[in-house]
């Protein structure tokens, strides 16, 4: 990611953060319209995982210029969801529920290149879990959405 993009993710992050669990929740119900067949991948509460992935999205974006300071944390989720079934194709479509709900949160101020900047960092994030979860050999599959 260029230093451009980091800062656009996080100045429009500012706005998602201050939305807070509501953007998390419309991404979930994107989610599940992209694929139904991902709901029972979530068997606790929707509220309590909301606020968890809002600490990590904000922990991410918060250290988005050092990908190394939430390397280690996004390897270990990625493992963890390994272990709930999630495949390596989910992550395009956690991308597509992700982008679909930064612009209709966003609205007028995701313009192309907060679009752009958003997909650098789902990318590069998607990247490294897919790494840890399924192996760093396989890049014919990129989780982009």
């Amino acid at each position: 990611m260029t230093p451009a993009q980091v800062e656009r993710v996080q100045d429009s992050y500012s706005f998602i953060f201050a939305v807070g669990t509501p953007f998390i929740l419309s991404f979930y119900d994107k989610l599940f319209e992209i694929d139904p067949t991902l709901r029972p991948l979530f068997r606790t509460d929707l509220a309590a995982q909301s606020e968890k992935l809002l600490m990590a999205l904000t922990y991410v974006v918060k250290n988005l210029h050092d990908a190394n300071r939430f390397l280690p944390i996004a390897e270990v989720i990625a493992k963890r969801h390994l272990t709930y079934g999630v495949k390596r194709e989910d992550y395009f479509k956690v991308g597509q529920a992700l982008i679909q709900s930064l612009d209709e949160t966003l609205d007028r101020h995701f313009t192309p290149e907060t679009h752009q900047a958003w997909l650098a960092a789902y990318t590069l994030l998607a990247g490294i879990m897919c790494d840890a979860a399924y192996g760093a050999n396989d890049h014919d599959n990129q989780p982009a959405p």
